[in-house]
């Protein structure tokens, strides 16, 4: 009778009772060795006073814990359905019986990626001191989440960056067109002055230092609260520093306008802490929807307080309130207001330099890679104006531009979206090469045609974008886009080995990138002229891009180059050969139908390529891309599953 009660009351408990009792389901024997979950505790206690029973039948609740990330949420959810079924609590783990697990259906709706038994073999891990991927004890095995759900995110993230671009650049250039017309070119120059200063302040900013969680694997969480603590520091001394800045202007008359712009943007530099934590915390997390919805929101706001300052006569301070300041306020808001994110108390108290040890490696040594560009940039302001002089320097510019506007813009939108994927992979060898790989292939098959074609056919792209007035520009074309090309595979290579967590390689690029511009400033100094110049800066980009792709060719699948150089640049040359056979040129005097033309022969001519002869490298990507059954139909490519190598993520018809 007694047993009897104490089972009544255990059923019909509260929070306290399901509290006490969920260390002891936890430990009950199943399939495999028993598993704690680690935010147990944590789940205990804020949960505290509230049925179990209420939470599991309300998986929106999940998405309402501001004060952790991704992961933590879904296992601090996990740990409620835990303690509210008893079934569900009881988790084999890694290498145990997963088909004998019978909570997986009751956790369907939990937004939790999917886990597989490991093999039970160390796998090679990929680390700073290791990038020959050589076996190591000390590694733990990683979890491998399921590849659909992350080929769906990337899909949608990649969508959503699209998207925001063209907006973007739509709303820019309406408010560029009205900007123009209200606001003084005297305050456009004191606006410049401004954000040359901020520029030097910002060379030490704390966003580098919130990237490094992008770097963690996928079980681990970063500790936001402490980057909230360094982020917070070290933006209000450099909001000090622009306020003192400030002040020695005020001394000096001919700078003295620029002072109360400089104060009004310190306070935009100390807002950038919270700004730029919010929305690494949302890269983190994969919420590419949120990210951009609340970056689009913050470039109206920006926009738009421009424009009406402007129109009130604000001259200067409407840019840099709009700027520097409104700029740094929407992730933030998003954030400590929409989400209600707060750091963990006494964060203000002390920083725990040894905790944050790895995010001060990975930001300083990223900050020095930046000072390295700053100086480079610096000999080309210093050197070239007495050599090339502005109009050289301008014309380019421009030509440097077609490629970095057209084809460099996908680029951009792609890399944002793909990076964060990368780290998650990083100790896994097999896994993480396939998806370097495919990441540099399809950045191959978008940068190789696109650079080429815009070398041929620039003058056309040229008068469509720029007008007649740019028609110096012409000769400097074809070595503008090789450039913007070797730029794109030296980002690449770059990213692949940051993502893989080797800092020292990547510094030592960035060294010897801005050493490659020293026979280009000479070629300049001694010849005074542009076209030397840029055929110089040209071949030494594409030189230390084969030497950044031949260092990350360790993190790549064996034999890469077979896959992501040759079937684009065969297609590429296809392409033109067929533009410059087909009389098509000229056929009409609009260089915009002209350009429409070679494009579309362009086009049909490098696909007819890569079908006939590289019809397996196709057939793959066709099969990994959104609607890749009607792209298939289209290509004549049979129904049956495109061959694929292990570790590449699955398609979206086979897991939806």
């Amino acid at each position: 009778m007694a047993e009897n009660r104490r089972a009544t009351w255990r059923r019909t408990a509260g929070a306290s009772g399901d509290q006490r009792r969920a260390p002891r389901l936890a430990d009950r024997p199943t399939g495999g060795e028993p598993r704690r979950d680690p935010d147990a505790a944590v789940g205990a206690e804020r949960l505290q006073g509230r049925r179990m029973v209420h939470g599991a039948a309300d998986p929106a609740r999940a998405d309402r814990l501001p004060h952790r990330s991704g992961g933590a949420r879904r296992r601090l959810f996990r740990s409620r359905c835990d303690r509210a079924n008893p079934r569900a609590g009881i988790r084999p783990a890694r290498g145990g019986d997963r088909d004998s697990d019978e909570s997986v259906q009751s956790r369907a709706h939990v937004p939790a990626i999917p886990r597989r038994a490991s093999s039970g073999r160390v796998p090679m891990s990929i680390e700073s001191d290791n990038l020959d991927g050589t076996t190591t004890g000390a590694t733990e095995a990683s979890p491998a989440p399921d590849a659909g759900v992350h080929r769906l995110l990337l899909i949608r993230g990649i969508t959503w960056s699209a998207a925001h671009q063209m907006l973007d650049v739509a709303l820019s250039f309406t408010s560029m067109l009205l900007l123009v017309r209200i606001i003084a070119p005297r305050d456009y120059g004191r606006a410049a002055a401004v954000v040359g200063i901020l520029a030097m302040v910002n060379t030490l900013n704390a966003h580098v230092f919130f990237e490094q969680a992008l770097q963690l694997p996928e079980d681990e969480t970063p500790d936001w609260s402490l980057h909230w603590t360094f982020g917070f520091y070290l933006q209000g001394a450099m909001s000090i520093v622009c306020h003192l800045v400030a002040g020695i202007c005020w001394t000096i008359p001919s700078y003295a306008p620029v002072a109360k712009l400089l104060h009004v943007a310190a306070f935009g530099v100390l807002f950038d802490a919270p700004n730029r934590l919010g929305a690494a915390m949302l890269r983190r997390e994969l919420d590419f929807r949120r990210l951009k919805i609340v970056a689009a929101c913050g470039t109206f706001a920006r926009l738009s307080a421009t424009v009406a300052l402007g129109l009130a006569g604000g001259g200067a301070y409407a840019i840099v309130l709009g700027s520097n300041v409104i700029a740094s306020l929407p992730f933030a808001i998003d954030l400590l207001v929409v989400r209600g994110w707060r750091p963990a108390p006494g964060w203000w108290r002390r920083f725990d330099r040894r905790r944050y040890a790895d995010a001060l490696r990975f930001g300083f040594q990223r900050t020095a890679g930046g000072l390295v560009g700053g100086v480079r940039d610096g000999l080309e302001a210093a050197i070239l104006p007495g050599t090339l002089g502005f109009v050289g320097i301008g014309l380019v510019n421009r030509a440097q531009a077609l490629y970095g506007t057209t084809v460099g813009r996908l680029g951009i939108v792609l890399a944002d979206t793909v990076y964060p994927f990368l780290p998650r992979e990083k100790r896994n060898r097999e896994r993480y090469a396939s998806y370097a790989t495919l990441y540099l292939q399809v950045m191959s098959f978008i940068a190789v045609p696109g650079a080429l074609f815009i070398g041929r056919h620039g003058p056309l792209l040229s008068r469509v974008l720029y007008g007649s007035k740019w028609a110096a520009a012409d000769p400097l074309i074809w070595p503008g886009a090789l450039i913007g090309l070797g730029l794109t595979a030296f980002s690449i290579a770059s990213e692949i080995l940051l993502a893989a967590g080797a800092l020292r390689v990547c510094l030592t690029l960035d060294m010897v990138a801005a050493a490659s511009v020293i026979p280009a400033l000479v070629a300049a100094w001694t010849t005074r002229l542009t076209l030397p110049y840029a055929w110089t800066l040209a071949g030494v980009q594409a030189s230390v891009a084969v030497v950044a792709l031949a260092w990350a060719s360790r993190l790549l699948q064996r034999g890469w180059w077979r896959i992501t150089v040759i079937p684009p640049l065969a297609a590429a040359l296809v392409g033109l050969a067929a533009g410059g056979v087909l009389p098509i040129r000229g056929l009409t005097s609009r260089p915009a139908i002209d350009l429409a033309m070679q494009a579309v022969v362009f086009l049909l001519a490098a696909a007819l390529t890569l079908r006939i002869f590289f019809g397996a490298v196709l057939h793959r990507l066709v099969t990994l891309m959104p609607a890749g059954h009607r792209l298939r139909g289209v290509l004549l490519f049979p129904k049956e599953r495109a061959p694929v190598l292990p570790g590449t993520p699955a398609p979206v018809s086979q897991i939806e």
